[in-house]
């Protein structure tokens, strides 16, 4: 698997095996064990779908902003800080968090909830490590870029005096 320039070494082995280990979760927990049922009734189908669909949208929209900065565009060293990079500094990698919580609210999968938790946790992870190169290779701009704009989406930076990406 070709490794991209400044990402983490092992992101995309972690990324496979975390899609793989929650799609069995997933899978398991909806349609064989049903693992506390009573969320999937306490929520109506229809609010479901209707959710599922406007979650894995917004997913693609983020995921697809958030791949184009490996496009020959933003290949010739350009900080991509437009489009979805305004409000959030991984629209890639929260597109697919977004996905996995789609799934999981669907079909109301307990233990999807759970596992997400940890998955968010390994993408936190791989991030702050991307961000580190990234600041270390733009700069004074990435570091303006990144006291702005929310790592992921509404939760706003915490940063303390003279702090930078670690």
């Amino acid at each position: 698997m070709k490794q991209h320039e400044g990402e983490h070494p092992f992101g995309h082995y972690g990324q496979i095996i975390s899609f793989v280990l929650f799609i069995v979760v997933w899978g398991l927990d909806s349609f064989r064990f049903h693992f506390l049922p009573q969320i999937g009734l306490a929520v109506p189908l229809l609010v479901r779908i209707s959710l599922f669909v406007v979650l894995v949208t917004f997913a693609i929209v983020l995921m697809n902003d958030g791949h184009r900065v490996l496009s020959d565009d933003h290949k010739g060293g350009k900080l991509a800080t437009d489009g979805y990079f305004r409000i959030t500094r991984h629209p890639f990698y929260l597109g697919i968090l977004i996905f996995y919580l789609a799934l999981s609210i669907l079909t109301a999968s307990f233990l999807s909830f759970m596992l997400l938790i940890f998955i968010f946790i390994y993408y936190d992870f791989i991030a702050r490590y991307e961000e580190k190169y990234l600041y270390l290779k733009f700069g004074e701009s990435y570091l303006n870029y990144w006291k702005k704009t929310p790592k992921w989406l509404f939760f706003k930076n915490r940063i303390k005096h003279g702090q930078k990406p670690n």
